[in-house]
């Protein structure tokens, strides 16, 4: 007995915020496929997968990459050529192809003027699926796309093919077909795993969305001396949920590189679920009117006490970001935002009973 892993790839990086349709363009995986790929790899290395291959697509490669398990890339499991309306946004297809987008809806059988015809793909899919099949000397892994898969699962066990597109399979998913001789069931379609943000989790995150190692370090060493801070603060009595620190500490800077980090960092945890953490990303700089501690409050705390990846003063630390203000204003909002840090260290220590927080 053996069985067959299917992931569709992560979402990839669209040009505009419009679905597209997509076959043979050959776009990359975008940040949100980027981790979505991250956050399926440690179920994926739990499956004991002896053969993994992917589409010779760059969003299948580079999820296959991310997944960490070295496999081969074969271009019969592209996805299908969708002719005219291949690399077209959803909306420009519906403007401009009214009818046959209609049609489609009812019947995909019905394909774009220039594609690949149904019957092709199913017969493709069937094809590269038997000889992986009886290569296969144990799991095999297989990442690939949406309509090829939908194809092959109408054909492998069959489904009318209106069924077929109608079974949910999200980009970062997996499915399983369990194979025990010439018997194929499948056994769960379009899985998508939502792991916990341990310190595992977020180190592929922030490897799969490319940041330089100085990020990683500084990351790592606020979520450490965050926790160190919510374990002083539970020995007294003052509790916060300290999962969801962590991973806003680990990943509060995972986009660093752009302008507007937090927010961008806020909507991609949002978009995957994580939205307690994500509320914390969104607010770490801003300028904190609250007289108590807050769960924000540790991370802008942790945060501001760690220069490069070395726990210093709050003072220091901010001594050495003001040296990056260009601007009288960006000078005004950095004295605000140290006094609010001052703040809220200040709360710590006081819960605490001793200064925990080394402000000057």
């Amino acid at each position: 007995m053996k069985d067959i892993y299917f992931v569709r790839h992560g979402k990839p990086d669209f040009p505009t915020a419009d679905s597209y349709c997509i076959g043979k363009t050959d776009f990359p995986l975008s940040d949100i496929g980027k981790i979505q790929a991250a956050l399926l790899a440690p179920s994926v290395a739990e499956l004991d997968i002896k053969q993994a291959y992917s589409s010779a697509l760059l969003r299948a490669v580079e999820t296959l990459e991310i997944l960490g398990i070295e496999g081969g890339n074969l271009h019969e499991l592209n996805e299908a050529d969708f002719g005219e309306w291949d690399g077209l946004s959803f909306k420009q297809i519906k403007s401009s192809y009214p009818s046959l987008y209609a049609q489609r809806g009812e019947d995909p059988t019905l394909m774009p003027p220039g594609a690949e015809q149904y019957f092709d793909l199913k017969m493709r899919a069937v094809s590269i699926f038997e000889r992986i099949e009886k290569s296969a000397n144990g799991n095999v892994l297989i990442v690939g796309h949406r309509s090829f898969f939908q194809a092959l699962i109408s054909e492998l066990f069959g489904m009318e093919p209106l069924d077929a597109v109608k079974l949910s399979i999200p980009h970062g998913s997996i499915s399983r077909i369990q194979i025990n001789g010439n018997i194929k069931v499948p056994d769960y379609i379009g899985k998508v795993i939502r792991p916990e943000l341990d310190e595992t989790c977020c180190l592929r995150i922030l490897s799969a969305l490319g940041l330089p190692e100085n990020i990683i370090s500084h990351s790592l060493a606020v979520a450490r001396f965050a926790m160190d801070i919510v374990a002083a603060l539970a020995a007294v009595g003052v509790f916060f949920d300290e999962n969801t620190i962590f991973a806003a500490a680990m990943l509060h800077d995972m986009k660093r590189t752009e302008p507007l980090h937090a927010l961008r960092a806020f909507e991609l945890l949002g978009e995957l679920g994580y939205k307690e953490a994500a509320e914390l990303i969104k607010v770490h700089h801003d300028i904190s009117e609250a007289e108590e501690i807050t769960p924000e409050g540790v991370l802008r705390v942790a945060d501001a006490c760690i220069l490069s990846d070395k726990r210093v003063s709050l003072k220091k630390r901010y001594m050495e970001s003001r040296k990056k203000c260009k601007t009288d204003e960006a000078l005004i909002m950095h004295t605000l935002r140290y006094e609010s840090a001052v703040r809220e260290a200040e709360f710590i220590n006081k819960a605490l009973g001793k200064d925990f927080i080394d402000i000057l």
